[in-house]
């Protein structure tokens, strides 16, 4: 898949579990996904980007992962702690989880 069959299909995920989000709104929380993934990924090249890196694959899934943490988490601004009537939330990082991070490998070469 293509970097835009990676848009296609998250625009079409997000889509179909966040139908009230807008158009607007949806392209925000993939960019930011995205923005993620490639600080994650390719945390030797600060400026990476599509051109360079096609994502594709299980990527594209945790492109989708990633969107569905920052919707939630945006939802109850990020909440730090929060405890009552027995439920408590609290959140390690302030976009997306620790796990979540965990799951790319970053990628680190020698630059030609």
């Amino acid at each position: 898949m293509a970097t835009t069959d990676c848009d296609t299909y998250v625009n079409a995920y997000l889509t179909k579990h966040y139908a009230y989000m807008s158009d607007d709104d949806k392209a925000y929380i993939l960019a930011k996904a995205k923005m993620f993934y490639f600080r994650i990924k390719f945390p030797c090249e600060p400026e990476a980007t599509e051109t360079e890196h096609t994502i594709a694959g299980y990527d594209i899934q945790w492109i989708c992962s990633a969107c569905d943490e920052i919707i939630e988490r945006l939802g109850i601004s990020s909440a730090l702690a929060y405890q009552e009537n027995g439920i408590s939330l609290s959140f390690g990082r302030a976009q997306i989880s620790e796990a979540l991070m965990n799951m790319l490998k970053p990628y680190a070469g020698i630059p030609s």
